[in-house]
């Protein structure tokens, strides 16, 4: 069971795509590195490519749901480079690693309220925004369960780096 916590993080995009994303952001990582951008940097472009693909998924349309699709993937493929930028650089903070927490929970949150946004002009009054806010909520449930979980683990320095570090 501790095998397929680690292995399935609910902030992760999952067992079978993360080894896909792996391979396209460690390249894109060392290029990001050698133009000198910071990993902050890209935690807000990730940030901005999830809000925008949650911005798409809400027009509801099929071409607006590919291009959504498609920066909901981004976002994923930049979230990746961020951590491996902070590490292969060593700036690697606290502040990062907060900025990199909230990101994720308001591009995950941004997603469900945006795909239901969509679907409700697809079947108005069939109840999809009370559920994308229901599970926007459980969204911010479940990660401020993490920040307290990690706490309850390591203590005060969980509050500085609310990741465990990396092993």
């Amino acid at each position: 069971l501790k095998n397929l916590k680690r292995n399935c993080d609910f902030r992760s995009i999952g067992p079978l795509m993360q080894p896909i994303n792996r391979r396209i952001s460690t390249p894109i990582t060392k290029i990001l590195a050698r133009w000198g951008i910071t990993p902050n940097q890209v935690t807000f472009l990730g940030l901005s490519a999830g809000l925008l693909a949650a911005g798409f998924f809400a027009q509801g349309t099929s071409a607006a749901w590919m291009w959504g699709a498609l920066f909901f993937q981004i976002s994923y493929i930049l979230d990746n480079c961020d951590g491996e930028l902070a590490r292969m650089t060593g700036k690697t903070s606290g502040l990062g690693s907060w900025l990199d927490v909230i990101s994720d929970a308001l591009v995950h949150c941004a997603f469900f309220w945006g795909l239901a946004g969509g679907l409700e002009r697809f079947g108005p009054g069939a109840g999809w925004i009370r559920l994308g806010w229901t599970a926007a909520g459980a969204i911010v449930f479940s990660y401020v369960a993490y920040v307290i979980e990690q706490v309850q683990l390591r203590g005060r320095e969980a509050l500085e780096h609310p990741d465990p570090p990396h092993g």
